[in-house]
């Protein structure tokens, strides 16, 4: 049994993505897309709560700006064939 619940965290931190009215629909599917591959790849549950909290808080600094385009292009681009 993990005492620190990684799995309720990572819900807990997609739901509060997807409430977030800050932060534009496409920006919300590319993190979304980015936890799918972070997990895919192997990587932990706690890892992928990391990078929701980081992408989150850079997405509401850039506005409407894609995280795509101007942040995760060069990873995003190997992530969608």
């Amino acid at each position: 049994m993990n005492v620190h619940k990684p799995e309720y965290k990572l819900n807990k931190a997609i739901k509060r993505l997807n409430e977030d009215l800050e932060i534009p629909k496409t920006n919300k599917k590319i993190i979304l897309d980015m936890v799918d591959y972070i997990l895919a790849s192997g990587l932990s549950q706690a890892r992928a709560v990391k990078y929701v909290y980081c992408l989150k808080g850079t997405s509401k600094i850039m506005g409407t700006r894609s995280l795509k385009r101007d942040i995760l292009h060069p990873t995003y681009s190997r992530i969608c064939f």
